[in-house]
């Protein structure tokens, strides 16, 4: 249970009995070792489009789409005259 509970150890042990067996012959030892580990567990992307309020130099505002606060003001960097932005969000933790 508690190598089960660690995730590495147990794919390190099952390493040895892998390695240099198809489909993994061409893989060296420290790929093969990550792909045993990552196997175990499920990549969900949580990722989603965000649409910002956008203030930019010239000072025209482009109207943003989320419902809580999210906006974005664009400045030029004096140093090198470079476009960067300022992020200003809310959030809500809990009910």
């Amino acid at each position: 249970m508690g190598e089960e509970r660690r995730g590495g150890s147990r794919a390190l042990a099952d390493l040895g009995s892998t390695w240099g067996k198809e489909p993994y012959k061409n893989e060296d030892r420290e790929t093969l070792l990550v792909r045993k580990v990552i196997e175990r567990y499920r990549i969900v992307d949580l990722s989603a489009e965000l649409h910002p309020g956008v203030l930019k130099v010239n000072g025209e505002y482009v109207h943003g789409k989320e419902s809580r606060r999210f906006e974005i003001r664009q400045f030029v960097y004096a140093p090198d005259k470079a476009f960067m932005h300022w992020v200003e969000t809310e959030t809500h933790v809990g009910t």
